[in-house]
């Protein structure tokens, strides 16, 4: 009887040893991924490409929508779908909308063509920023609102944890992934400088310059720099074709222009002419054509 319990026992200690003493497979690392790759974690903001909606807000594909698109999809499928930076035109009622003065809603120089109030957007960018903590997304802003009620409408949305304060001039431009640890993963860029704002409220020309937006043909298109000073190291791409009559976007050129070896040329074109990647792919109806697989390309 003890003699079979001693052979058990030693039986058992052997197999014991035998698996303390076996190599532990390697715990493969969890990579960081960064606006989806792992490789934008290291660059920095202005190292990076951006696919961005021009008129983001100006979309066709809801009930009661705009009825003079550039783009197709929603804001909440633009993010979705990839989309990290987003021109919004931000004003007051004009006399079409009889809503509260100092309410505050997206249109497009007029609001008979559609509208929609301001806060119901940035809640479905608040709702994907605390849903994609490793994102980073940029707002360009066209404002005709004063700082103050603007300032309130991020606030009543939960966003201001999230906004980036600009760094100080002699500074560089931080990582995604600094970006990422600190919870400052949205940019906001104006058009209209304020120089009572917060700092999270960028004057756009101080940190960007770009091509010009009123191209009415392919063969306006060009890389000479039109607002913002040559030395700013953001750069955005306008890409889009508007309609000369009715300044509306054409979704038959976007098509074409989208088109990845287009699109590219173009990019690489202007690259080549100043020296910059441009940050900001600046596109109408961004899901015609190629233009996600150009900034995946670009981000490499």
């Amino acid at each position: 009887m003890h003699h079979s319990f001693k052979i058990c026992f030693v039986f058992v200690l052997l197999i014991f040893t035998l698996y303390s003493c076996k190599e532990e497979e390697p715990i493969e690392p969890i990579l960081q991924k960064c606006n989806g790759s792992e490789i934008l974690c290291d660059k920095k903001y202005d190292e990076v490409a951006y696919l961005t909606t021009h008129n983001a807000y100006n979309y066709s594909d809801e009930p009661g929508a705009y009825s003079l698109p550039n783009q197709t999809h929603s804001i909440n499928q633009q993010l979705e779908d990839g989309v990290k930076a987003f021109m919004l035109d931000i004003y007051h009622p004009d006399e079409w909308l009889e809503e509260p003065a100092e309410s505050i809603w997206l249109y497009h120089s007029l609001s008979l063509a559609g509208s929609k109030l301001f806060s119901e957007e940035l809640a479905v960018f608040k709702e994907y920023l605390a849903a994609n903590e490793n994102e980073v997304i940029t707002f360009i802003l066209e404002t005709y609102v004063p700082f103050n009620l603007l300032k309130q409408s991020f606030e009543e949305a939960g966003l201001t944890p999230y906004l980036y304060p600009l760094h100080n001039e002699n500074e560089e431009w931080p990582t995604l992934a600094t970006m990422i640890e600190n919870n400052q993963r949205l940019v906001v860029l104006t058009e209209s400088a304020d120089s009572n704002a917060d700092d999270w409220y960028i004057d756009m020309w101080q940190v960007a310059v770009e091509t010009h937006f009123s191209n009415n043909a392919q063969s306006d298109f060009n890389c000479d720099y039109n607002r913002g000073n040559a030395e700013n190291s953001l750069f955005v791409l306008n890409h889009f074709i508007t309609n000369p009559v009715l300044g509306i976007g054409e979704i038959d050129s976007a098509r074409f222009i989208n088109q990845y070896n287009y699109l590219l040329n173009r990019i690489e074109l202007c690259e080549s002419e100043t020296g910059k990647l441009p940050n900001y792919i600046a596109v109408d109806f961004y899901e015609s054509g190629n233009s996600l697989d150009v900034v995946d390309f670009l981000n490499k």
